[in-house]
């Protein structure tokens, strides 16, 4: 799983911290990486919920099914907030031309909003980005039906609701299929779960 970092100055700093944090620290990012990495394919694989009527992840990503996606990403970024083992921070779904579907946020406790979380408005443009370029070259070997790509990881400084940019630490996996017998199956855009790169940084300096 490989890296993608916004600039020089945060491998530093990740460097840096990693290298003066106990050994108990280190385990626990390795941890939470796994655990994440987890948690982002058992969403990206997740079958229709009869219980509230969303379709299959895959399904939704692949035909930009917002109302269906916003169905069905909330139950598993509602898990995430009450889950400290994976200290999620955001959800997103993207489309092939890297323009957001949904992006979920958690709110710091210092918000006036009285909710954990939102569906942050803001539009997300991350074709112009090394991560996906990635994902869009990273085309399964033998392609058929729907299905997902390898899970990649960056640290990219995303707009948040409530600041300007926020530098997180990134898991993303892409999408491919076709939306119609006649067509070639082909990256259609994929899921991003995040983590803001100071939590990070804070729970290595505590632990």
């Amino acid at each position: 799983m490989a890296f993608t970092l916004v600039a020089d100055n945060f491998q530093e700093r990740l460097n840096n911290q990693l290298i003066t944090s106990t050994d108990s620290a280190k385990e626990i990012l390795v941890d939470r990486t796994t655990e994440n990495r987890q948690f982002l394919l058992q969403i990206a694989l997740a079958s229709a919920n009869p219980h509230n009527g969303a379709p299959p992840v895959m399904d939704a990503v692949v035909y930009n099914d917002r109302p269906g996606l916003l169905q069905a990403l909330d139950p598993y970024f509602r898990v995430a907030l009450h889950d400290t083992a994976l200290g999620i921070d955001r959800l997103i779904a993207f489309d092939a031309h890297g323009e957001t579907l949904i992006n979920f946020e958690t709110l710091p406790a210092t918000t006036t909003i009285s909710a954990t979380y939102i569906t942050n408005t803001r539009q997300l443009h991350l074709a112009q980005t090394g991560l996906f370029q990635s994902m869009r070259q990273d085309m399964p070997e033998d392609p058929s039906g729907f299905s997902v790509g390898e899970v990649q990881a960056a640290i990219l400084a995303l707009p948040s609701e409530t600041d300007s940019d926020v530098s997180y630490v990134i898991l993303a996996i892409p999408i491919y299929g076709n939306q119609s017998p006649d067509e070639q199956h082909q990256f259609r855009g994929g899921l991003i779960i995040a983590s803001q790169l100071e939590h990070l940084l804070e729970d290595a300096r505590t632990t």
